[in-house]
């Protein structure tokens, strides 16, 4: 989801909002943060703050999609890429949470690494030709909320994303 976000925040910006040489680098630098910021051993900015601020930001940014309040270019880039940011880090947060132990981090990696790839080819590639408009990043949002976690992420004393023990890993992935 985040990727296909990427690609769909990036043409929306860049297509609705400023048609700016190198915008596209900001909404990747700040895609590539959020990989940073969630597989820390004590990230700067906890998953409950952001589980929290979502519903906040996208309500924000759907009422300044349907009114049109902003006529300022800057502000209105700072929305949408604070909601980016947000929801991409929501949606990492929650990959992070379900990192198995060191053993399995090479298909983990690579299982995300192919999510990757279909939502990119899914928003880049199939949207444009599905939608007369750039529809995927609406899409994408509504899905991102449905994304957070539906009971509210407990406090554990330090606010870091732990690894999931690797019995409680291995009982998650026998069938029936």
């Amino acid at each position: 989801m985040p990727s296909g976000l990427l690609i769909a925040v990036t043409a929306h910006i860049a297509t609705d909002v400023a048609a700016v040489p190198l915008l596209w680098t900001i909404p990747l630098a700040l895609y590539l943060l959020t990989f940073v910021i969630v597989f820390q051993s004590n990230p700067m900015i906890p998953h409950r703050w952001v589980v929290n601020a979502q519903p906040a930001l996208v309500l924000a940014l759907v009422f300044v999609l349907v009114v049109n309040p902003i006529n300022s270019t800057l502000i209105l880039l700072a929305i949408h890429l604070s909601v980016f940011f947000v929801c991409s880090l929501l949606c990492h947060g929650e990959l992070a949470k379900r990192r198995p132990p060191p053993r399995e981090l090479t298909g983990y990696f690579m299982w995300i690494s192919a999510g990757g790839m279909i939502g990119g080819i899914a928003t880049g590639r199939v949207a444009p030709h599905v939608f007369s408009w750039v529809a995927e990043y609406p899409l994408l949002l509504t899905l991102a909320v449905f994304a957070a976690p539906a009971s509210p992420v407990p406090s554990r004393g330090r606010e870091s994303i732990h690894c999931m023990p690797s019995s409680e890993w291995e009982r998650s992935r026998s069938w029936p």
